[in-house]
């Protein structure tokens, strides 16, 4: 999990909207490195974890960024109400499923505020998103590195890694379709038993933003705020 070292011994630069797309939990690719639901035991979303250069480690729940108050009221407003097969769900039971204190997308720092009261995506002055992507969806690469790094227990090594382009604050006021053409704002899918099943949230389709660390604060071991979220390109396929 953690790297040893980095050395960039390239960069290429790549015209803009260069698109590619997460693979799926269940590709042959992804289940060598443990994107199955049967190696974790249980369902899950189609969470594939960042590497960044800040603290240069991959993760998803150690390293996160910040999402202000007001932010995430807008990711409420980014959500509609439907009615699917499983029942009707609107705005808030989304963001239900989405926040929570622990085993979410979107997480709390602590479960109670100072006057015990249960924290809630409502009231919180802030709530975090782990670094991540979401299989099934496009990216949008901005160059690819060659980084030597460490990865889960693998010998260190060269990998080729995408560096991608994140959601900003000024994307806030941009259609969604196009965001989620350009790979910044990504479908929330699931990976379901037995077999891993794609498809969107028991909730029905839920979006949620790619953030960038440009715009919000970074928090993990060593709290060094990066300048961009990479995944290693093996983890990807053509658009």
């Amino acid at each position: 999990m953690t790297t040893v070292s980095i050395h960039i011994t390239h960069a290429t630069a790549l015209p803009p909207l260069e698109l590619r797309r997460v693979r799926q939990w269940g590709d042959p690719v992804m289940m060598e490195w443990g994107f199955d639901v049967n190696q974790v035991g249980t369902s899950n979303f189609q969470a594939v974890r960042c590497w960044n250069d800040g603290n240069r480690t991959f993760g998803a729940v150690t390293n996160f960024l910040y999402i202000p108050h007001a932010e995430v009221m807008q990711l409420r407003d980014m959500q509609f109400a439907e009615q699917t097969d499983r029942g009707y769900y609107d705005e808030d039971s989304k963001m239900n499923w989405l926040c929570a204190f622990r085993g979410k997308m979107y997480m709390y720092d602590s479960k109670f505020d100072t006057d015990g009261k249960e924290v809630h995506w409502r009231t919180a002055s802030a709530i975090r998103w782990g670094t991540l992507t979401l299989g099934g969806n496009l990216v949008q690469v901005e160059r690819y590195e060659t980084i030597k790094l460490r990865i889960q227990d693998r010998p260190l090594q060269d990998y080729e890694m995408a560096r991608l382009v994140g959601f900003r604050r000024s994307d806030w006021d941009r259609p969604l379709d196009d965001l989620i053409t350009e790979g910044l704002v990504h479908y929330c899918y699931c990976a379901y038993f037995p077999n891993n099943g794609f498809g969107h949230t028991p909730k029905g389709v839920v979006y949620s933003p790619f953030f960038s660390p440009q715009d919000y604060d970074f928090v993990g071991p060593q709290d060094a705020q990066p300048s961009a979220l990479y995944i290693p390109t093996i983890w990807l396929e053509p658009k």
